[in-house]
C-alpha cells in the first residue's frame, strides 16, 4: 500500500472510531504516542511515496486503534502519575 492513501486512511478513520472530529493524528514524533488531553496521536514520519508492507501497514492500524482507544476510554488522570 503506498504510504500517502494509509495516511489518509488512518486520518480519517481516528476521527470515525473516535466518533470525534477533534481526533487529529500527527506525523513527526520518534514514536507512536497520545496526547489525549489534545485528542492527538502522534506517529513518526513516514514517507508519503514509500511502499509499505502488509504487516507494517497492520501494525500501526493497531497503533492507531489502541491510541484512539486511549483518547475514547483513558483516565488521563491515571497517565499523567505514571
Amino acid at each position: 500500500m503506498k504510504a500517502y492513501k494509509f495516511i489518509r486512511e488512518i486520518t480519517s478513520n481516528s476521527k470515525t472510531l473516535g466518533r470525534k472530529d477533534s481526533i487529529s493524528v500527527v506525523f513527526g514524533g520518534e514514536k507512536v504516542e497520545t496526547d489525549a488531553e489534545n485528542n492527538t496521536i502522534i506517529i513518526p514520519n513516514i514517507n508519503p511515496q514509500a511502499e509499505l508492507k502488509t504487516d507494517e501497514v497492520n501494525c500501526l492500524r493497531g497503533y492507531i486503534d489502541q491510541e484512539t482507544a486511549k483518547i475514547l476510554y483513558g483516565d488521563t488522570d491515571v497517565y499523567k502519575a505514571v
